[in-house]
């Protein structure tokens, strides 16, 4: 595939799971009202992604270069995680953006915002890495 083809179908991704995330956020509020709700899902995908974090890397194994290898499972497991992540940030960016144009201020919202841009920085390159991303994840 090309990377343009990856690039669409990264962001087709990416939207699916920022409006699953947001329709989740939307029950949670039903329930517990929004202040009370930015806690319980952002705690759900804290919770979520250490989970996921720590079973990937329990299968991480050194090589004789000195650096990481992950079986090819878990490669797609980790951008899974990070495509997951990177898309509840943006529906929390998408949340904030929301409020603050109502004129409300979400709790910690710059700081959140700063986290999301920084974390979109860091994860998207990650994400766009075409074929053999899964032979060499980490070195």
């Amino acid at each position: 595939t090309t990377a343009r083809e990856r690039l669409e179908r990264l962001l087709r991704r990416l939207l699916v799971d920022a409006s699953q995330w947001a329709a989740v956020f939307a029950a949670v509020v039903a329930v517990v009202g929004t202040d009370a709700g930015e806690d319980v899902v952002d705690l759900c995908h804290s919770v979520w992604a250490s989970r996921e974090s720590l079973r990937i890397a329990s299968t991480l194994s050194p090589s004789r270069r000195h650096d990481v290898i992950m079986p090819q499972y878990m490669a797609t497991l980790a951008h899974n995680l990070f495509a997951t992540s990177l898309a509840y940030f943006w529906s929390d960016i998408a949340f904030i953006t929301l409020q603050r144009a109502r004129g409300r201020s979400p709790h910690l919202w710059a700081g959140r915002l700063i986290h999301h841009i920084i974390q979109t920085v860091a994860n998207g390159p990650v994400l766009l890495i075409g074929p053999g991303r899964a032979q060499r994840v980490m070195s």
